[in-house]
């Protein structure tokens, strides 16, 4: 498998940071539109939310989104579909605490209407040592 173009990669990229972007400013038209309805999203715990559920958890505020660092990123593409790797330092809070986050993500996207879409993110945390 060859990698993705450098125009395909900076598609991707550019599609994730406006989901990371939509999600920390609780721009719910902005994140509808970058999530595709079959979404499957596995948290770094382990649960599982579709689109909706997700959409419902973030409008909760329950967690704020404060930045996410990508790193050692690899984007692949098959026509249509594409595939980002990568690990990923975020910070959020939770109950008015800080915490971090280092994992390590796999998502796939769907190219439709001319715009990339998110249809499975998945993340596992990266053992401290």
């Amino acid at each position: 498998m060859a990698p993705a173009s450098a125009d395909i990669t900076q598609e991707i990229e550019a599609a994730d940071d406006e989901r990371f972007r939509a999600k920390a400013a609780y721009d719910w038209p902005g994140l509808d539109k970058v999530l595709a309805d079959e979404l499957v999203y596995v948290h770094v715990t382990a649960r599982t939310d579709s689109k909706a559920s997700l959409l419902e958890s973030l409008r909760t505020r329950r967690v704020h989104y404060l930045s996410g660092t990508r790193r050692d990123v690899s984007v692949r593409a098959f026509d249509d579909i594409a595939l980002m790797s990568g690990k990923l330092l975020l910070a959020f809070e939770m109950g008015g605490v800080r915490h971090a986050s280092d994992s390590v993500f796999v998502s796939a996207w769907v190219r439709r209407d001319d715009r990339w879409q998110m249809v499975h993110w998945h993340s596992t945390a990266i053992a401290q040592q």
